[in-house]
């Protein structure tokens, strides 16, 4: 699991920190002083199972400003507020758009923080271990692969497009391509589409569901779209499944 402290006190983000990083099942702890490194963070692909928020801030914006924004980056990143319960309205944290998980009161308890962070953990719906690892220049980001849509090659540089934004990595489609899951197709030499994006296919392109068109090549038509047909069969296979087993837990509970 991966955990974002953010905290404008050094001490009390040092603490926090130290706290996170014994427990067993955070795999990555990373420390924030400025609310803006942590948004910056997020966009870079941080892909944070946890942010752990301090509310009061002093700066341009607070920490429910930066948890919304965050909200807006990655939906799924639990969010755990973290303020003086005199002077916080506890209710209006709770209403505010943002994946909240929980709210700490300060000085926070270790035993408040783990059972906060084990409720979070029960919950979150992140896969693990599905991550495309991006390099480009000095940055580093990690991208879920149910995020990305389709995967263009432009000479030394592959452009990575997402739902959210567009990442960049000198890299090779090729090798990008070994470490994909199956449901990644290879339509095209400088092309690869996320067929869960795809809305139909015809002999010169893929149509995904933002509407992009996506060339396919003469030599990759008939593979493309067998594999495509049983990328669609196995859909619908599992669709039917998961139906027959709701009607059956429902005529056992009637």
């Amino acid at each position: 699991m991966r955990v974002a402290v953010c905290d404008p006190e050094q001490q009390v983000l040092e603490q926090l920190a130290a706290w996170v990083r014994n427990m067993d099942f955070v795999s990555r702890c990373d420390t924030f002083s400025m609310l803006s490194k942590v948004i910056r963070a997020v966009e870079l692909g941080g892909d944070y199972d946890i942010i752990l928020m301090a509310v009061g801030w002093g700066q341009e914006y607070d920490g429910v400003d930066a948890a919304r924004r965050i909200g807006q980056l990655d939906a799924r990143a639990k969010i755990i507020y973290m303020g003086d319960g005199a002077q916080t309205d506890v209710q209006e944290l709770f209403l505010s758009p943002a994946n909240l998980s929980g709210f700490l009161i300060k000085p926070v308890k270790l035993s408040m923080l783990e059972r906060n962070f084990r409720k979070a953990l029960a919950t979150s719906q992140k896969p693990r271990d599905r991550r495309l690892e991006i390099k480009y220049k000095n940055e580093t980001a990690a991208v879920l692969y149910e995020d990305i849509t389709y995967l263009e090659s432009m000479g030394h540089l592959v452009v990575i497009h997402t739902r959210q934004r567009d990442y960049h990595s000198y890299d090779r489609l090729e090798r990008m391509l070994k470490v994909l899951p199956s449901y990644f197709l290879h339509c095209h030499k400088s092309y690869a589409v996320n067929m869960n994006y795809v809305r139909n296919m015809d002999k010169k392109r893929v149509i995904l569901l933002s509407g992009k068109e996506i060339p396919i090549s003469r030599a990759r038509y008939n593979e493309s779209r067998e594999r495509y047909l049983v990328y669609m069969d196995e859909l619908l296979l599992a669709v039917k499944n998961r139906n027959t087993g709701e009607l059956e837990a429902g005529a056992e509970n009637g």
